[in-house]
Formats: C-alpha cells, sequence, structure tokens
C-alpha cells in the first residue's frame, strides 16, 4: 500500500468509530444475513438492504422479524433444469423452484412416492452411487412400470437433484451426499394437509447400497 492508501484506511477505520460520522450513516452498510444453524437456512437482509454500525436496533427488529417467521428464508435454485442431465431415463432432474410443483404437490395429494436422490456433482461418492441409481431406474422399468410411471402397486417416481446448488425449505437438511429420501404423503387419504401439519414426511436412508 503506498501512502495514500493508508491515509484513506485510516480515515475509513476513523469513520467506523465515529457514531456521529455522515459518512457512516450514509454509507458503511455491511451485508447482512441470519443463519439457522439447525435448519441450515439463511435469511438475508431483504431487497439487498445492509447493516450500518451503529444501527444495532435495526438488527434487532430484522433478528425479531426472521424468529417470527415474517421473512422468508433465501433458496438456492438454478434458473433452469440442466440440459445433460445424469438421470436415468424417466426419472426427473429438479431443481429448488421446480421441486414445490413437481414433487411435493404431487406426494401432498397422494398422487405419487417419490424416491428423491440428493446429489453433488464434485462428490465422489456421488458419482459412485450412480450406476446403483440407474440400476434401480431399470429394475422399476423391468418390473412393468417407468421410473416416473405408474404400476399396479401404485405410483414410484425417481427424482434427482443437485443439492449442492439448489435447496427447499421443506426438505430436511442435506449433511452429506449422496443422500436418499422417500417422499411419502402425511395423510394416507390422499387430501393435501398442509393447513394442518407437513404435507409430506421424509424417510431418510441409511442403511448399506442395496436398495436396487
Amino acid at each position: 500500500l503506498d501512502g495514500e492508501d493508508v491515509a484513506q484506511q485510516r480515515e475509513d477505520m476513523e469513520v467506523l468509530a465515529d457514531p456521529s460520522s455522515t459518512r457512516r450513516r450514509r454509507g458503511a452498510f455491511f451485508a447482512t444475513a441470519l443463519f439457522n444453524t439447525r435448519t441450515r437456512r439463511k435469511y438475508p437482509v431483504p431487497d439487498g438492504a445492509g447493516w450500518c454500525p451503529g444501527d444495532e436496533l435495526a438488527l434487532c427488529h430484522f433478528t425479531d422479524a426472521v424468529l417470527d417467521g415474517k421473512v422468508p428464508p433465501h433458496i438456492r435454485s438454478k434458473s433452469r433444469v440442466p440440459v445433460v442431465s445424469s438421470a436415468p431415463p424417466g426419472a426427473l432432474e429438479l431443481i429448488g423452484s421446480t421441486l414445490s410443483v413437481e414433487l411435493l404437490g404431487l406426494v401432498a395429494q397422494g398422487q405419487a412416492e417419490v424416491l428423491l436422490l440428493l446429489y453433488a456433482p464434485w462428490c465422489s461418492h456421488s458419482l459412485n452411487f450412480l450406476p446403483l441409481w440407474h440400476s434401480l431406474a431399470a429394475s422399476i422399468a423391468a418390473a412393468g412400470a417407468t421410473p416416473g410411471g405408474k404400476s399396479e402397486r401404485g405410483v414410484l417416481r425417481l427424482a434427482q437433484m443437485n443439492a449442492a446448488r439448489n435447496e427447499h425449505p421443506e426438505l430436511p437438511p442435506v449433511k452429506q451426499f449422496p443422500t436418499l429420501l422417500l417422499c411419502l404423503p402425511a395423510n394416507r387419504s390422499g387430501v393435501d394437509t398442509s393447513q394442518g401439519g407437513e404435507p409430506v414426511r421424509f424417510v431418510l436412508y441409511t442403511g448399506a447400497a442395496t436398495i436396487a
């Protein structure tokens, strides 16, 4: 740093240390978000607004709003479904913004039961699991139903989502890759129970790789 840079840094530090500074009130903003370590949900300040040091009251109001459920969590989602997908034939490739309609809604209404693979494309464990995933899809097809179609035993769909780039607040936290979730209607009658509880229940697969 040259002398001018050092002087500018010293001035900036003095601005931050002075509560009455006009520059501090106008321009010293910091990106702010709360992170729930239990649910792993991120809550950024609405409209991209930041926090100005010295304005702790606004920070308290924001925290209260998050705790009261008035601030929606930030949902990571790619803008569109990848053109090139690792999904086996008939399985759905989902993104965060399509998961509600293409998975949760169908399951809540009892129209389908979905086995959802949450993976990361850079994860070696995910890549090693894909042959088994494709084998499962082939087994379902051989039994007389496509991975997204009907059989005499009901409806079974396979779906997958890149959970490193996509998420949804109704999904349980993803702690490792790959993660398999069996998505079942909470109410077996097929009535949407979203007004009286969680409409979909998730069964986390934790056993050995013997599902195919």
